[in-house]
């Protein structure tokens, strides 16, 4: 459903939401296979957010980013990522991800590792220990 939203925002050239979609196929890419194409999607759109000025769209691809840096691992560039989102969702106004945002930096910041499904909503609010890996994708 995802791609056929995409392609139709392509040929109708509805950028906005066609960024928007390529940040959630581009994130589950990344999350689900690994995928360094998938994160550049993300990446992309956060870009694309940035340039026009789309603040909570930005908001929303930083946390996706930090997402994927946590379930790689990557446990300082997920900080740095969550503090971003952090700041910019005080700065205006988006308590969703800012209190998202504070409960993952609080997690690391305990030496805990949340789960990227947590994160997301999906199963239950644990966290792992440090060193463990933050999150397996979930199989077919």
């Amino acid at each position: 459903m995802l791609r056929r939203s995409y392609e139709l925002c392509e040929q109708r050239g509805y950028e906005r939401l066609r960024h928007l979609n390529l940040r959630v196929l581009g994130f589950l890419d990344a999350w689900r296979f690994d995928s360094p194409a998938g994160r550049e999607l993300v990446e992309d759109a956060l870009r694309y957010a940035e340039r026009e000025g789309y603040t909570w769209d930005a908001i929303q691809a930083r946390y996706t980013l930090a997402l994927l840096a946590l379930a790689g691992g990557r446990r300082e560039e997920a900080m740095e990522r969550f503090a971003e989102v952090l700041q910019d969702s005080e700065r205006y106004g988006n308590r969703h991800y800012a209190a998202e945002a504070e409960q993952a930096l609080s997690a690391l910041r305990a030496g805990r590792t949340p789960r990227v499904e947590e994160l997301l909503g999906h199963g239950p609010r644990s966290s792992v220990p440090p060193g463990v890996p933050a999150s397996e994708p979930p199989h077919a």
